[in-house]
């Protein structure tokens, strides 16, 4: 009795540890830039910032009912296939899609590690694709995306790197925890449990570190100055309270050189940027008016007072708008152009 339940336990811990999914295997064999191909182009669609799409042609040998896992792909209702190839548009900058199907086990495509290929809008990419026989699976596909883009997670105590906002791993049943990082940004911990019903399946988890903050001290020697940081206006300078990392920042102001500078915040407070502008230089141009006897002169909306046709005045070097009227009550007639001032220019001539 005592034998027959040891062999009972042994028998039932082999099943245990050899538990596997065998199906059919899609294989994505090739990526490949249709440089010829223009569709993209003729055909477009568009993302939800008005961008033109890419054009993946995913060529799969009677094979209907493929799925396409991604927030990239675009429009997933109007997917077609047709001539032995799908349609799918995608937003530019895919860098991985996962391929479904209910009767094979998922394969993923990451375009720039396995292909070497950048998927950009506007262009057509051919994918082929391939189905292979039975085969036995015993791990669960992990996909793990984080922003920040670069960072590591450690996984029940092994270090793992991310590049490019992804992390992909065979992982057996089981029991994981996980701790996300990245510079500059706050740590994200969790766990899952890998089942065997769960190795057929691709488990896709989204990483979204929240930024450490920090509070910068911005400031100019030009009191009506504008900030933008990383193309979007603050305001005046004073202090601001930004993630730590790296920023693009510019500083404008009217008749005083714009200002630029790529700056790395790494300490959450105490940092101070003392920004320094420097006045446009002052350059004489001419502006002259054929056809009226009478015209009068703007530089962006503003008269240019005691101003004589033909003659030579001052105003500063950038782009300014330049409107002249003719000088007529009874048939006022307006005409403008905008132009980018610069020393030595050539007169500046308008026609009624």
């Amino acid at each position: 009795m005592f034998m027959n339940r040891i062999i009972s336990l042994w028998f039932c811990f082999l099943f245990l540890t050899c538990i596997s999914v065998s199906a059919q295997e899609l294989k994505v064999d090739k990526v490949t830039l249709l440089e010829t191909d223009n569709e993209a182009e003729t055909n477009p669609r568009y993302d939800a910032n008005g961008e033109i799409c890419a054009l993946l042609k995913v060529y799969v040998n009677d094979l209907s009912g493929l799925q396409f896992a991604s927030g990239f792909v675009i429009d997933k209702e109007k997917i077609i296939y047709k001539g032995g190839y799908y349609t799918v548009y995608v937003a530019d900058g895919l860098r991985r899609i996962i391929l479904r199907h209910d009767d094979y086990l998922p394969a993923t495509i990451n375009f720039k590690k396995d292909f070497q290929t950048l998927i950009e809008g506007g262009k057509t990419y051919r994918v082929d694709v391939s189905t292979v026989g039975m085969v036995t699976k015993t791990t669960q596909t992990v996909a793990f995306n984080m922003i920040p883009r670069e960072g590591s997670i450690l996984i029940n105590g092994e270090k793992h790197l991310v590049s490019e906002g992804m992390l992909q791993l065979e992982l057996k049943p089981g029991n994981y925890s996980y701790m996300a990082s990245a510079d500059y940004s706050q740590t994200k911990e969790g766990t899952f449990t890998i089942t065997d019903e769960d190795i057929s399946e691709v488990r896709e988890i989204p990483l979204m570190l929240k930024p450490i903050m920090a509070n910068v001290n911005f400031t100019c020697n030009v009191p009506t100055a504008k900030l933008y940081i990383n193309n979007s206006d603050k305001g005046e300078p004073g202090m601001k309270s930004l993630p730590m990392g790296k920023h693009r920042i510019r500083v404008k102001a009217e008749d005083w050189k714009d200002y630029s500078q790529e700056i790395i915040i790494d300490r959450t407070e105490g940092q101070e940027l003392v920004v320094t502008m420097q006045p446009k230089s002052v350059v004489s141009i001419t502006v002259k008016v054929n056809g009226t006897s009478t015209p009068f002169l703007y530089i962006d909306n503003k008269e240019v007072k005691g101003w004589k046709n033909g003659e030579a005045f001052q105003v500063r070097t950038g782009r300014h708008l330049i409107t002249v009227t003719n000088g007529d009550l009874y048939n006022a007639s307006t005409k403008e152009k905008t132009v980018r001032v610069v020393p030595n220019m050539e007169t500046i001539e308008f026609s009624f």
